[in-house]
């Protein structure tokens, strides 16, 4: 990659993530850049409309024309406009919010969510689109990652360590590839009170026509301890929506 549009990109990252403005200093500072290069870049990243300058303090702040690219992309994702009738069924059914994350190198990231029309509190739990599901505590990214290859699940754990977040949290290396091992034998995975305290959802894998892994499919589940019966019945409702995108998608169900 050009070193250039690399460090444009980097800048880029780094306005989102800082929520506030930043001074050409600080941000050649954080990356690791010279005054002067830092410059440059956020002198073609205004004139194009990505970032703004702050006219009292001189400051730059990424500007909202960003959401453009990820909208015009959204909108364009053939696999998103497939899965999400599958999503408003469960809405529809449980009541629950519903979402569906995709395969971003080594990360899921949510791409769509819908929410039932009268939000319920366990509705908080949905992570909004864009938002990164972790690898270690949430269904679906355990399945992204349960679907990486041998190497790049070596390189997630070195890069994301595990972080026990509550006490039903797996951290340990060999209980988390067990349960990986399981996602990719039943497709379907879960959490149980593993991000906060009370919260489930399920998740299970959408494939291609190829049977890559292409898209997951979850809903937000009763907050507490479920009987069998009920995650049972979440269990079933979210394999048949996602065989059924599968399907809709080329993937030659057995």
């Amino acid at each position: 990659m050009n070193n250039t549009l690399r460090y444009g990109l980097n800048v880029l990252e780094f306005l989102a993530e800082s929520g506030s403005d930043c001074s050409t200093s600080e941000l050649a500072r954080r990356l690791n850049l010279s005054k002067s290069q830092t410059s440059r870049i956020l002198k073609t990243l205004t004139e194009v409309g990505y970032v703004s300058q702050n006219p009292e303090n001189k400051q730059y702040s990424i500007n909202l024309s960003i959401l453009k690219l990820s909208h015009n992309y959204l909108a364009a994702m053939k696999q998103r406009r497939v899965i999400r009738p599958y999503m408003q069924e469960l809405v529809d059914r449980f009541g629950r919010g519903a979402y569906s994350s995709v395969p971003v190198g080594l990360e899921a990231i949510v791409c769509d969510v819908i929410y039932p029309r009268s939000l319920v509190d366990s509705a908080s739990i949905i992570a909004e689109v864009g938002a990164v599901n972790d690898p270690y505590a949430t269904g679906s990214g355990k399945i992204c990652a349960a679907y990486l290859s041998p190497e790049e699940l070596e390189t997630l754990l070195k890069r994301r360590p595990p972080v026990k977040l509550t006490p039903y949290t797996l951290v340990e290396r060999s209980a988390i590839l067990a349960e990986y091992e399981q996602i990719r034998k039943y497709r379907i995975a879960g959490s149980r009170s593993e991000r906060r305290e009370g919260e489930n959802s399920v998740a299970a894998p959408i494939f291609d026509k190829s049977g890559h892994l292409i898209a997951t499919i979850g809903i937000a589940m009763p907050d507490g301890e479920l009987s069998g019966e009920v995650r049972e019945e979440y269990q079933n409702a979210i394999i048949r929506a996602a065989n059924g995108a599968s399907f809709a998608l080329g993937y030659p169900l057995r």
